[in-house]
């Protein structure tokens, strides 16, 4: 095993959130990517992302975009979609329409960025799960305490396509308890002890 390399020299209170937010990471035959929140003046953490390429070499970071203020709520989450794109949704937690989703200008690429339609008005903890068949589902608190979930096929903007977006959640109260995920990838099936199942 290859002697670890740190892929951020500054850093931020939970730069890489824990387990009910992300995925933050991505990779791709061998080339990753890792979103974080750090700022070296430490004002606010800003969301960054960086690439580690086939070599093991981490390549510059990027700034995202800024924030309204120091949360580390804010921090970023990343997915790819069908056409290898990849979006980045940070920034959310604080209020109504305020979560902002970016996605790469070209595939697999991290260096340009374009504004992305927004997925939902209030989105807090975002936790995107990929099933066998590529779907895509965002589970994510919103309204409150409110757990939602949400599929690519019912919002085009997470995989990328152009389309209107719809709003037919469905939610379950979570009585201030966090999702915790079960599932097989042999069903397809995921599983949450915050409600009923996900799909």
């Amino acid at each position: 095993m290859e002697d670890p390399r740190p892929f951020a020299v500054h850093g931020s209170e939970k730069m890489i959130y824990d387990v009910r937010m992300g995925p933050q990471c991505l990779c791709r035959d061998g080339t990753f990517w890792v979103a974080y929140l750090a700022n070296p003046d430490g004002d606010t953490a800003l969301p960054h992302i960086i690439r580690r390429d086939l070599h093991g070499t981490w390549l510059d970071p990027v700034v995202l975009g800024d924030v309204a203020c120091y949360d580390h709520h804010f921090a970023p989450v990343l997915w790819f979609d069908a056409a290898e794109h990849i979006h980045v949704l940070y920034h959310c937690h604080s209020g109504l329409d305020e979560a902002r989703h970016l996605v790469s200008a070209a595939p697999l690429d991290c260096a340009r960025w374009t504004d992305a339609p927004p997925i939902a008005p209030s989105i807090s903890y975002p936790r995107l799960l990929r099933c066998p068949d590529s779907e895509l589902v965002l589970y994510y608190r919103a309204l409150g305490h409110m757990w939602i979930s949400i599929s690519s096929r019912k919002r085009p903007a997470m995989s990328g396509q152009a389309a209107t977006i719809a709003w037919p959640w469905r939610a379950t109260e979570d009585r201030c308890t966090l999702p915790l995920f079960t599932g097989t990838r042999e069903t397809g099936h995921i599983h949450s002890t915050a409600g009923r199942s996900a799909i």
